[in-house]
């Protein structure tokens, strides 16, 4: 009972230490959330080539993505942990030097490496932490929460920063946060309850075959396309056309967009607060699909918005719906996820979500600058109700089959 006790104290002490550099790390991120378009048009970038360099840092990420899934099977994951700041520290410094919008190119292809590491690393060491709990969706959930409010605060605080000081006094201060990241990562993560990859020999004989039969099965199918989906929808839309819609169509400044943005991550924190335990009590499956749904009425309702009081409504749906998605989706690939796949199985299904990260902002970029930043909208609102229909109809079948 008292080496439970402490293994569980252990766990959680990981727990704790993994969330709070992810809050540092994404409220960085998020202070440059409503900035880097409006940035990489003042330095003479179009909208088609902004929505490009929104996008590239989603090629960085989906190129380490399976290599850090790798890697977490082959060296200390404390180690992984402690380099992503790193990366992204480098990145926030050109970001914020530059006086040409080519230079942020490379500069998120830095944090996109450096974000692909410590999300794939924490996404498989949660796996391990919270495995066989009955309390997974909260944990989750909490998980979530810690996302979004680094990211949910950012916004309003990059756009304040923007407007009182300057698009590179953001960049700047994400650098701080990046260096105090790094500094927390170092001292308070151990290689311990979930931080190590002893046990596990990648490579075994018949794992390669036993994982290529998993990935072309239809629940990783599914899910990894309703992942995809999101981040095609969500990204692109947040970090770009919702900004851009707001500047250029309805006329809000930098801070008035990103108060929207942090209202929406604020009703987020809630539906996780009080609907955190929904994959607990009625299945991840479910979820799934309704969040998609949702998140496909939200999309409509923003290109429906002509006034500021529509806008932020519309901001308040998203962060509604957005609210319970990602932790279902991440408790079905465990669901489905033979434990000594579940390393390499994410790192595909990060490559997979962070290839629609790279096509979002692009082609609806392209969609945004040719057919109005409304029909962008539309078209990401389609992709989510056809992805959700399929999941529906898939967990239909399945439910009939049991049955």
């Amino acid at each position: 009972m008292l080496l439970s006790k402490r293994t569980n104290l252990r766990q959680y002490s990981a727990l704790i230490a993994v969330l709070l550099e992810l809050l540092l790390i994404d409220l960085g991120s998020g202070l440059t959330m409503p900035v880097l378009p409006l940035y990489a048009h003042s330095l003479g970038a179009g909208i088609a080539l902004t929505g490009t360099i929104v996008g590239t840092i989603g090629i960085s990420r989906m190129l380490t993505d399976l290599p850090a899934g790798y890697l977490a099977n082959k060296i200390s994951r404390r180690k992984l942990l402690c380099a992503s700041p790193l990366l992204i520290l480098a990145a926030a410094i050109i970001s914020a030097a530059t006086h040409s919008y080519w230079l942020l190119i490379p500069a998120r292809l830095l944090e996109g490496a450096g974000a692909a590491l410590v999300n794939t690393i924490t996404m498989i060491t949660l796996a391990d932490l919270v495995a066989n709990k009955p309390n997974r969706g909260r944990i989750m959930s909490l998980y979530q929460s810690v996302r979004r409010g680094g990211n949910g605060i950012g916004p309003l605080l990059g756009g304040v920063l923007a407007d009182i000081l300057s698009f590179r006094a953001v960049y700047v201060i994400y650098a701080i946060l990046a260096f105090a990241s790094f500094i927390w990562a170092s001292v308070s993560i151990r290689d311990a309850g979930g931080m190590s990859n002893r046990g596990h020999k990648p490579g075994q004989e018949g794992e390669k075959r036993e994982l290529a039969r998993f990935l072309h099965t239809a629940g990783f199918i599914l899910i990894s396309a309703m992942a995809f989906t999101f981040f095609f929808g969500r990204v692109a839309s947040r970090r770009l056309i919702i900004p851009m819609l707001g500047q250029q169509t309805l006329g809000l400044s930098a801070s008035v967009i990103g108060l929207s943005l942090t209202l929406a991550t604020g009703i987020n924190l809630l539906t996780l607060f009080f609907l955190g335990n929904l994959p607990d009590r009625i299945g991840a499956r479910p979820v799934v699909y309704i969040s998609g749904f949702l998140s496909a009425a939200a999309l409509a309702f923003y290109a429906l918005s002509n006034s500021l009081a529509l806008f932020v409504l519309a901001s308040l749906l998203w962060g509604f719906c957005s609210g319970f998605g990602g932790p279902a989706r991440n408790i079905f690939l465990m669901d489905i996820t033979p434990r000594g796949l579940y390393s390499m199985a994410v790192g595909v299904y990060r490559t997979v979500s962070d290839t629609g990260f790279v096509l979002g902002p692009f082609v609806l970029g392209l969609i945004g600058a040719a057919a109005g930043f409304k029909t962008a909208l539309y078209a990401a609102a389609s992709l989510f109700i056809l992805v959700s229909v399929i999941f529906f109809y898939s967990a239909s079948r399945r439910e009939t089959v049991s049955d």
